[in-house]
């Protein structure tokens, strides 16, 4: 990689020297240049417009109209639901520990507007006997079923050689299959009257962090499903929403927890391994992990919620909405767009860099032996 990085900076070099003597090349980079900046002032502007445009068309009345979100115990969830049962919505709240403080912070609205739920995305049988509350509830107070916020998910931030299969598989069974499920199931009440499913994803699923690889995993996945999902339930009338936030604090990126679930997966590790990494990796991981989530991970939710909420009430969502701070946007965008892979790689890689492997083989050796 390092290799990539210094010839492509070798050729920017060459092409910056090259530039500064031809008059030709000087207008073709600056028509480039203005390529990019016209690409992403375009970007911005017709976002904005179409946020306007969304205003104007107006937002969905939420009188008799009934929303279920999964995941509601903490998080983007918890605040979404008591934002829609705001608003006027019927709100179906499913929570994975119902007597919890989370469930009970909603069971405190007193609302005959607000119900809780148990429910575990990764148990057909709670997931059908969710279905069938929310049935009877619909047909006892005529109420139009609108829409399904598939929110619940789990993460977990550990290399893949020290992330055991079965942690990945825990991550695709709650994140990927719970969404599947969930969505199958409610299908039927959304086809009735034209709702719409609101999938949450991440930007991990556009660009795979190093130590999030299982995570990131996941949500490609969920972004995938929903991608297909919105062509296939059209001509339903059933829209898909993809909502696509950057690094926020909330209960599943908390630094104590995850520090500990590192802790936990780093000794289950087989020895052979954890020889090879050595005890200051695993150090230098926690440290870099705890120092990521309290300098990049923003605590105010709130962009979030805004999100989720337009994407439940405009009468024209967007496709997906992908929620950051106006600089972090920039550089997504930027990395998204026009970056090449091993630019983006080295930024992806520094950052986050733990430290060298103890045991990792010594180049000078590869090049003795050969």
């Amino acid at each position: 990689m390092m290799i990539k990085l210094f010839i492509f900076a070798l050729v920017v070099t060459g092409l910056w020297l090259v530039g500064i003597t031809s008059s030709v090349w000087s207008q073709l980079v600056k028509n480039i240049g203005s390529l990019v900046v016209t690409v992403f002032l375009a970007y911005v502007l017709s976002d904005g417009l179409y946020s306007a445009w969304q205003k104007y068309t107006g937002k969905v009345s939420p009188k008799q109209k009934a929303v279920f979100i999964s995941g509601c115990d903490t998080g983007f969830g918890h605040e979404l639901a008591k934002r829609l049962h705001s608003l006027g919505f019927h709100v179906f709240a499913g929570c994975l520990k119902p007597t919890d403080n989370g469930a009970q912070q909603l069971r405190s609205v007193c609302s005959d507007r607000l119900e809780v739920i148990e429910l575990d995305v990764t148990d057909e049988n709670m997931v059908s006997e969710a279905v069938k509350r929310v049935r009877t509830h619909l047909d006892d107070h005529n109420i139009q079923f609108w829409a399904l916020v598939n929110n619940a998910g789990v993460a977990t931030f550990a290399e893949l050689e020290f992330c055991p299969e079965s942690e990945v598989q825990r991550m695709f069974e709650v994140n990927v299959f719970g969404t599947m499920r969930l969505t199958r199931a409610f299908l039927p009440l959304l086809r009735a009257r034209r709702g719409r499913i609101i999938c949450v994803a991440s930007y991990a699923g556009r660009i795979t962090v190093p130590g999030l690889v299982g995570y990131s995993m996941t949500k490609h996945a969920v972004i995938s499903y929903a991608d297909g999902l919105r062509n296939e339930m059209r001509d339903w009338g059933i829209q898909t929403v993809l909502i696509e936030p950057s690094l926020y604090q909330t209960s599943m990126t908390a630094r104590q927890r995850l520090v500990v679930a590192a802790e936990r997966l780093w000794e289950k590790t087989s020895l052979e391994v954890k020889e090879a990494y050595g005890e200051d990796y695993i150090h230098n991981f926690k440290t870099k992990l705890t120092k990521l989530l309290k300098e990049r991970a923003d605590p105010d939710v709130t962009d979030v919620i805004d999100g989720m909420e337009e994407a439940v009430t405009s009468i024209t969502p967007k496709i997906s909405y992908r929620i950051s701070k106006p600089s972090k946007k920039l550089f997504f965008w930027i990395l998204l767009t026009f970056m090449p892979t091993c630019l983006k790689d080295w930024f992806l890689y520094y950052p986050t860099k733990r430290s060298i492997p103890s045991k990792i083989p010594s180049r000078d050796n590869d090049h003795k032996n050969n």
